[in-house]
């Protein structure tokens, strides 16, 4: 566990009883040999239908998005014009008053805070929506993102908002492949519309069929997921959605880094290409710097 840094302190999570989950031995345990956890109905019901509505109501409008993005698979977007079957996430949700009772609930930030720390900061939010016909994700790395470190202190909590099945597109983990807790190489995915898609080098080797282990969840079940472990998603074959929500989280004693040279450099340097286009002036770890937000215990040194 990381040390505590003496700051002022944001709003205090409660501790009532009922908003705490306490992690078993075993638990910590699996996670550590194997670099993700599941948790069973961590998350009520009402609060994802909640973000389910939400989605909808930006999806169409009904809502302001304000500091929300939205983003289009351009592999979907010519062949239907319904929004919901075209969208395929909403990020930079950690300040949308009902998205953040995801990123903020006391249970979430409770398991959080025994894997990595009682000082918490969340730095990426997004509802994911997986239309019929939206393709792989393909196996990769989250640390690929993110230009802070120590990676051990960076975890995904991510909750199935409806059932996952392997038909619609669940997630699938290799086990153990966290443990050097180093970024492998990753190629661009050009393909499927989605301009920022990576997958790791030496796929077959790395990632193969016989060593993905597919999680089958219901509503509320919660995947909290190691920043170097490979994973990615199954194409959603089926003729429904596959929604869930996820957050990334870190620990306020991380530092940020310059990326130049290193093998997130490419990928740094579309992000600035993009944002450019978009009239923004700024680098790759301005943008993380940004969308930083304090959850639980002290002010981030981040």
């Amino acid at each position: 566990m990381a040390f505590r840094s003496f700051r002022i302190q944001p709003k205090r999570v409660n501790e009532d009883p009922s908003q705490t989950y306490e992690l078993s031995s075993e638990q910590i345990q699996f996670y550590e040999e194997n670099g993700y956890l599941v948790i069973k109905k961590l998350i009520d019901l009402p609060a994802l239908e909640s973000y389910r509505q939400r989605f909808r109501d930006v999806c169409d409008g009904k809502v302001s998005r304000n500091l929300l993005t939205v983003v289009k698979d351009l592999s979907l977007f010519d062949k239907t014009s319904k929004p919901e079957t075209y969208i395929n996430k909403i990020q930079d949700i950690l300040y949308d008053e009902v998205f953040s009772t995801y990123s903020e609930n006391p249970r979430l930030l409770h398991v959080i805070s025994q894997i990595i720390g009682q000082d918490l900061s969340v730095i990426n939010g997004m509802l994911i929506n997986k239309p019929p016909g939206t393709n792989t994700h393909y196996p990769h790395q989250d640390l690929l993102y993110f230009p802070f470190r120590p990676a051990q202190q960076i975890l995904a909590s991510w909750t199935a908002i409806d059932p996952v099945t392997e038909e619609n597109g669940c997630l699938f983990m290799i086990p153990g492949s966290h443990k050097s807790w180093e970024l492998l190489e990753h190629n661009h995915m050009v393909d499927d519309g989605k301009p920022f898609f990576f997958s790791i080098a030496n796929c077959e080797t790395m990632a193969p069929e016989h060593k993905r282990v597919r999680l089958i969840l219901d509503p509320g079940d919660t995947v909290f997921i190691s920043s170097t472990i490979i994973h990615g998603s199954m194409p959603n074959l089926s003729n429904t959605y596959r929604k869930a929500i996820t957050c990334h989280y870190v620990n306020s004693n991380c530092h940020f880094f310059d990326v130049t040279g290193s093998n997130q450099e490419k990928l740094a340097n579309m992000v600035e290409k993009h944002l450019r286009r978009q009239n923004y002036d700024f680098k790759f770890m301005d943008l993380w710097k940004m969308k930083l937000k304090t959850v639980r215990g002290f002010k981030s040194n981040l």
